[in-house]
C-alpha cells in the first residue's frame, strides 16, 4: 500500500504538511471531499502541481516530515528562463546544471547531455545544482567569449583608445567590471581621465566633460580630471587633450625638479630629477642624471625630496650600503681573534660603534670551527671601534688607521690594552701612580691627571708607551743574596726616582733603586744615576772600634785571632777605603763572632 506526503506552503514562514494514502494527486478535484481544514480552505488557491509531494511503500505510517526533509529535490529551470524553481517531485537519481553555448542555464533533475560543447555538473545534495558549478561566460574584444568561474568579466579603454573586455583583472586603471554572465557588453562605452579626486587616479567621465582630460600645476603639485582648461583660464600651464583615453598625463607639460635653496628646475617629462650626497654629507639635487655614486634619480614631478636620499657607508666587504635617511653615522671595527692562525680584519657598517653582541660569521670568510664560533658571539664593547659622518663612506681602512687610540691601563695592572674606542680629547699619556707605584695609561691630558708623576702626553695612535717617558734612573745593586757577592748596575723601572744604599746589622751592603726600606736603620737614598755609592754610607770610627773590640772579646774562647788583630790595626790606623780581601776578612770575622754569641 503507498502513502503521500505533500508540502502546503501557507506564506512564507508557514508550512503545512498533507499526509494520505495513495499516490500523489494529479488534480485539485481530488481533495474536494477533504476533511483537512487547512487543505479545504487553501486548495482552490494553489496547483496541486506545483506542490512538492513525495511516496512512499516501505510500511506502515512511512509519509512522515523526517522522511519528506531526506528526499532529494533539486533546482529547475529552463534555458529561456530567468528565474529557478523547485522540483515538485522526488529526483531518484541526480540533479544537474549545465550552461550552453549562449551562456543561458539548464537546471532540473537527471544527468548531463552528452553535447561536450557545454559545460554540466551533477550532484546528489538537495538544491545543489547551483548557477556557480558550471563557468560563467565574458566577452572577449573580437565578439568571442572566454569562461571563469570567480573572476570578473571587464570592459576597459586602453591608452590609445580602444576598447578592450575579458575575463579577469583589467591591465589599466580605466576599467568596468561586473560579476554576471556575459555582463561586460555596455553599450555606452565610458572614458577615462586621470584624476587626483579619485583613490585609484583615474576617473571614469560623463557625458558633460565633452570627452576632453585636463591637467595643470598647481602649488607645486600636479592637478589632473575630466574636462578642459576653461576653469583655469588665468593660468599658463594648463594642457587639454582627448586624442586618447586618460591622455592628461604628466608628458604633456614641463616637469619639474627641486633644486637647492628650495628652488625649482623644468626638464622634459622622461628626464630624471637627482639628488645627490656631497663629499661633506651634504645634499645637493637639480635636473639630469646624476652627477656620482652616492646619488638618487627619480622620474615623478618634484620628486627629488630629502627624504629619498640615503646616507652612504662600507658594508660588508667594503661594499657600498645605502643606510638610513636620518643617521648619518658609519663604523668601522678592528676584529682580531687569535685560533690556530690570527685574524685581523676590519667590519664595516651604517650608524655608531654598537654596544651589542654581533654575530659576524657571515662577514668574514674563515673555515675554521674555532674561529667561526668566535665570530658568532662578538661584544663589539671588546674591540677597537671608530665613528665617522663627515662624508660619505667615510668608514674607511685609512679612517681608522687615522684615529687616535691610546694604550689603557690600571696601576695594578700587569699588561697594558689597546683602548676601544677613539680619544676624543686628542691626547694620550702615561705616568706613574704615586699611590699604587704602578704605571697608568690612557686617554687624556697629564694636567688632568691627580696622584701622578713623571707623566708625559703624546697625539698619535698608541703612543702612549713607556718610550715617551723621561730616561729611568740608574743604580748600583747588590744584596746579600747575590753569588758573587758582587754588585751590579741596573736600569731601574720608571716608578722609581732614586737609588739606595743600606747596611744591615752585620754591615753588609744592599744597593737598589726606589726609597730606603723600612727595615733598615743605616740607609741613605739619592737622586742620580749610579749615586748610591758605598761613599754615602761609610763605617765610622766608632763602629769600627766596636768591631775591634768584638774580635778582642771573642779571644777568651780560644780562637786564633793573629790576623784579626792585625787586620784590626790595620783598618784603625787608616780611613781609606779597605780593599776586597780585607772587608771579606772583616765580614768573616764578624760571622764568626756573631755565631759563637749565639752559641755562648
Amino acid at each position: 500500500m503507498e502513502a503521500e506526503i505533500f508540502n502546503l506552503i501557507l506564506d512564507e514562514k508557514h508550512n503545512h504538511f498533507h499526509y494520505n494514502c495513495g499516490k500523489c494527486r494529479a488534480t485539485n478535484e481530488e481533495f474536494l471531499n477533504t476533511k483537512d481544514s487547512h487543505l479545504s480552505k487553501n486548495i482552490n488557491k494553489t496547483n496541486i502541481n506545483s506542490l512538492q509531494c513525495v511516496e512512499c511503500n516501505k510500511g506502515p505510517l512511512c509519509n512522515t516530515e523526517e522522511f519528506f526533509e531526506n528526499q532529494l529535490f533539486c533546482w529547475k529551470k529552463l534555458a529561456n528562463e530567468s528565474e529557478k524553481t523547485e522540483t515538485t517531485r522526488i529526483c531518484e537519481s541526480q540533479c544537474f546544471v549545465y550552461r550552453d553555448g549562449n551562456g543561458n542555464v539548464t537546471q532540473n533533475c537527471g544527468e548531463c547531455p552528452n553535447d561536450t560543447s557545454i559545460d554540466c555538473a551533477t550532484c546528489n545534495e538537495k538544491y545543489c545544482n547551483e548557477e556557480r558549478l558550471v563557468r560563467k561566460q565574458c566577452y572577449l574584444t573580437n565578439g568571442n567569449i572566454c569562461k571563469t568561474f570567480d573572476d570578473f568579466c571587464f570592459m576597459e579603454r586602453n591608452s590609445r583608445n580602444e576598447i578592450n573586455k575579458g575575463c579577469g583583472t583589467c591591465s589599466s586603471l580605466a576599467c568596468r567590471k561586473c560579476l554576471g554572465n556575459r555582463c561586460n557588453d555596455w553599450k555606452d562605452k565610458p572614458y577615462f581621465c586621470y584624476s587626483n579626486e579619485s583613490s585609484n587616479g583615474v576617473k571614469e567621465c560623463s557625458e558633460s566633460d565633452e570627452s576632453d582630460c585636463y591637467i595643470i600645476e598647481l602649488k607645486n603639485k600636479v592637478n589632473q580630471g575630466c574636462g578642459n582648461c576653461s576653469s583655469f583660464s588665468d593660468y599658463i600651464d594648463c594642457k587639454t587633450c582627448k586624442e586618447n583615453n586618460y591622455c592628461n598625463n604628466e608628458r604633456i607639460i614641463s616637469k619639474q625638479c627641486w633644486e637647492d635653496n628650495n628652488k625649482k628646475c623644468k626638464i622634459e617629462f622622461d628626464s630624471p630629477c637627482y639628488i645627490y650626497r656631497t663629499p661633506t654629507n651634504g645634499v645637493e639635487k637639480g635636473c639630469g642624471e646624476c652627477p656620482f655614486y652616492t646619488c638618487k634619480e627619480c622620474n615623478g614631478h618634484l620628486c627629488n625630496k630629502d627624504s629619498l636620499l640615503p646616507y652612504y657607508c662600507f658594508g660588508n666587504e667594503a661594499s657600498y650600503k645605502e643606510c638610513s635617511y636620518n643617521d648619518s653615522y658609519c663604523y668601522i671595527a678592528k676584529i682580531e681573534i687569535n685560533g690556530d692562525r690570527k685574524i685581523e680584519q676590519f667590519h664595516y657598517y651604517c650608524g655608531k660603534c654598537p654596544s651589542n653582541i654581533l654575530n659576524l660569521n657571515q662577514s668574514f670568510q674563515n673555515k675554521n670551527i674555532q674561529i667561526k664560533n668566535k665570530l658568532i658571539k662578538i661584544n663589539i664593547n671588546n674591540i677597537q671601534c671608530a665613528e665617522c659622518n663627515n662624508s660619505p663612506a667615510c668608514n674607511a681602512d685609512t679612517f681608522f688607521e687615522s684615529q687616535l687610540f691610546c694604550w689603557e691601563k690600571e696601576a695594578r695592572k700587569w699588561k697594558e690594552n689597546k683602548g676601544k674606542r677613539v680619544c676624543e680629547i686628542g691626547f694620550c699619556f702615561i705616568a706613574v701612580d704615586k699611590n699604587e707605584m704602578g704605571l697608568v695609561q690612557g686617554c687624556g691630558k697629564c694636567i688632568d691627571q691627580h696622584n701622578m708623576t713623571k707623566c708625559s702626553n703624546c697625539s698619535t695612535p698608541l703612543c702612549n708607551n713607556e718610550t715617551i717617558l723621561p730616561l729611568p734612573i740608574k743604580c748600583h745593586e747588590i744584596n746579600t743574596n747575590f753569588q758573587p757577592y758582587i754588585k751590579r748596575n741596573k736600569t731601574c723601572h720608571h716608578i722609581y726616582g732614586s737609588c739606595y744604599i743600606a747596611r744591615d746589622v752585620f754591615w753588609r751592603v744592599e744597593q737598589n733603586c726606589g726609597e730606603c726600606p723600612s727595615k733598615y736603620e743605616n740607609c741613605v737614598k739619592c737622586n742620580k744615576d749610579f749615586c748610591n755609592e758605598e761613599s754615602l754610607l761609610p763605617l765610622s770610627t766608632k763602629t769600627k772600634s766596636k768591631i775591634t773590640r768584638t774580635a778582642i772579646f771573642t779571644t777568651t774562647n780560644k780562637i786564633e785571632i793573629d790576623k784579626i788583630n792585625m787586620t784590626t790595626k790595620h783598618f784603625i790606623n787608616s780611613t781609606a777605603q779597605m780593599n776586597k780581601v780585607q772587608i771579606k776578612v772583616i765580614f768573616n770575622v764578624i760571622v764568626l763572632l756573631y755565631i759563637l754569641m749565639v752559641l755562648l
